[in-house]
């Protein structure tokens, strides 16, 4: 896989290191997620494009921005990272109105809700070293069974 980066051990890994590789984890996961497994092939949760899993093309977009409120649990809260394409995620604002209609039709209106409820939260927790750990462990985990 690649973005690995430093020691293959977690436990030596900086703190920087932990959460590059937990994003790298993270990102994977939901790229995969939203692509079929056999074709690799999946659509922009935004505009709806095609996107390939592999390719420069097809990212892993937050719909809430990863610095605003609610810190790291929205930041890896699945409902809000979705497969998008790079001309919305990286050029259009992550196509912020559409982005939402969509998640709207996969989540329900509840569930997005929540997430701007949680978003509008000021406050921006760190996790510790033993939280990236687990989470990376999880993902890594959930990427072998796909």
């Amino acid at each position: 896989m690649k973005g690995k980066r430093g020691p293959k051990d977690l436990q030596k890994k900086s703190l920087p290191e932990l959460k590059r590789t937990l994003w790298d984890e993270f990102s994977e996961y939901i790229r995969r997620r939203d692509t079929d497994a056999h074709t690799g092939w999946g659509n922009c949760i935004s505009c709806g494009a095609p996107i390939q899993f592999g390719t420069t093309n097809c990212q892993a977009g937050h719909w809430i921005p990863k610095g605003k409120g609610g810190g790291h649990s929205l930041a890896y809260r699945e409902e809000n990272v979705n497969a998008q394409c790079a001309s919305c995620n990286l050029h259009e604002g992550g196509n912020f109105v559409s982005y939402e209609q969509n998640l709207r039709l996969k989540y329900g209106d509840d569930v997005v809700d929540e997430l701007k409820e949680q978003g509008d939260k000021s406050s921006l927790t760190d996790w510790g070293r033993d939280e990236y750990i687990e989470r990376i462990e999880h993902y890594r985990a959930e990427l072998k069974e796909m």
